[in-house]
C-alpha cells in the first residue's frame, strides 16, 4: 500500500477548489468504503471485469488480456447466483441505512464536527470511489473521515481503495485546509466483538 499520509504534501490547492471544501454545509464527510456488489444483473461484467483487472486485488499473469476474459467467461454463472438473490447484491442499500443512522448519532454526540453526512465509495461498482469523491468535492466538506468497512485490514480490500482515493487526489490536487482521518481496521473494537459474540477474542 501507497503511503497515505504523503497526500497532504501533493500540489498546493486551487483557490475554487479550497473555496468549495470551505464553503459547505456539510461539515464533515463519512466515507464508508467496500468493495460493493452489482444492484443488477447488467452490472455484473463491469464489476467483475474490475475486480480481475485490479492490481491489489490480485495479480494475474497477463492480467490486461487474462483478466477480461476470466471477467467474460464469469459473468453469465454470476448473474444466475444473484438472480436466485433477487437480481442483485443488498449491500448498498444497508451500506446507505447504516450510514445515515451513523450520521444522526454523530449529529447528537459531537455537534462542534456537524452536520455529518455519509458517502458510500464502492471499488468495483457505482458509486465507485472517484465518482463519490466528486460529489465530496462539491458538497464542500472540510473535513474527511475515510471509513473501512472491512474489520480487518488488507492491501487486497482496504488497502486497493486507499490507493483510489490517493490516485485521485494525485490527480484533483489536495486541498491543504482539508482534515482527514482514517478508520482502516476495527477487528478488535469491543462492539464488534459484542454482537459477533466472541467473548474471548483477543
Amino acid at each position: 500500500m501507497k503511503m497515505f499520509s504523503s497526500l497532504k504534501h501533493l500540489s498546493k490547492p486551487t483557490s475554487d477548489f479550497t473555496s468549495r471544501f470551505m464553503s459547505s454545509q456539510v461539515k464533515t464527510a463519512v466515507v464508508m468504503l467496500n468493495m460493493g456488489g452489482p444492484q443488477h444483473v447488467d452490472q455484473v461484467h463491469g464489476y467483475l471485469h474490475r475486480i480481475m483487472t485490479d492490481r491489489d486485488m490480485m495479480q494475474l499473469p497477463f492480467q490486461n488480456t487474462l483478466g477480461p476474459y476470466i471477467a467474460r467467461r464469469r459473468t453469465s454463472e454470476v448473474q444466475k447466483k444473484y438472480a436466485e438473490i433477487g437480481g442483485g447484491s443488498p449491500i448498498l442499500k444497508w451500506t446507505n441505512l447504516q450510514g445515515k443512522l451513523m450520521c444522526e448519532k454523530l449529529d447528537k454526540i459531537s455537534p462542534s464536527t456537524a452536520p455529518h453526512k455519509h458517502y458510500v465509495a464502492f471499488r468495483y461498482v457505482e458509486p465507485l470511489t472517484e465518482s463519490t469523491f466528486e460529489q465530496v468535492q462539491k458538497d464542500g466538506a472540510d473535513r474527511v473521515v475515510l471509513f473501512s468497512q472491512y474489520p480487518q485490514y488488507s492491501c487486497a480490500t482496504s488497502g486497493s481503495s486507499f490507493n483510489a482515493i490517493y490516485s485521485y487526489f494525485q490527480k484533483k490536487t489536495f486541498p491543504e485546509n482539508l482534515k482527514l482521518s482514517i478508520i482502516d481496521r476495527w477487528a478488535t473494537h469491543p462492539l464488534l466483538i459484542k454482537a459477533i459474540g466472541f467473548k474471548n477474542l483477543r
